[in-house]
């Protein structure tokens, strides 16, 4: 990966050769780990604001080069949403509040899906929504792929591993050059060949 720049934001990249995935961060955001395993990035002093952060899920023995849909083929990937980004897009974002118009959207926070778009070989999802709640409107965009899983004797048996992107911030803070970060951050995601 080379540095690039993103109007004026200088960006770096973020290798993680165990997980098998590469990324371009803004450099000088901060770098915490919250969640085990998880790496979140953010402007440091900047909590609550912009963000995004890369979770590793195992995903269990797929094929070498299958893409995301793949996963639908099975029992739980089709419930789990991968039959297709916009089935996917829905499943990301009801797990922050229910989409508009579904059961329980009259109940206070709703989702509302904005874009869902998979790469032209399948392998990434990429999906955009926003969530209007009591306290400010946020706004996500994300991507997954499937990942070739982690160093050693899980590559070699075949198991796999969902790999996500999910850039958030408050949409009353936001400004075009913050969307067009937090959009080149997802589109500059890849993972490794396996």
């Amino acid at each position: 990966l080379c540095v690039v720049m993103v109007g004026d934001v200088r960006m770096k990249p973020y290798v993680d050769d165990t997980s098998g995935y590469s990324i371009q961060v803004p450099e000088g955001w901060s770098r915490d780990m919250p969640i085990a395993l998880t790496p979140e990035f953010h402007p440091p002093s900047e909590y609550g604001g912009r963000r995004f952060r890369i979770s590793v899920a195992p995903a269990g023995r797929v094929a070498p080069g299958g893409g995301m849909s793949v996963l639908a083929q099975t029992g739980a990937g089709a419930a789990a949403g991968y039959a297709s980004a916009a089935d996917y897009a829905r499943a990301e974002a009801t797990k922050f509040a229910p989409i508009e118009g579904d059961k329980g959207s009259d109940k206070g926070a709703v989702s509302q899906i904005v874009a869902s778009r998979a790469s032209p070989d399948g392998r990434y999802y990429y999906y955009e929504y926003r969530v209007e709640n009591s306290i400010y409107p946020l706004h996500f965009w994300g991507v997954s792929a499937l990942g070739p899983g982690q160093v050693g004797s899980a590559r070699k048996l075949g198991r796999r591993d969902i790999v996500s992107v999910v850039c958030q911030m408050p949409e009353d803070k936001a400004t075009p050059e913050d969307f067009r970060l937090l959009e080149a951050i997802v589109d500059s995601f890849r993972v490794q060949e396996f």
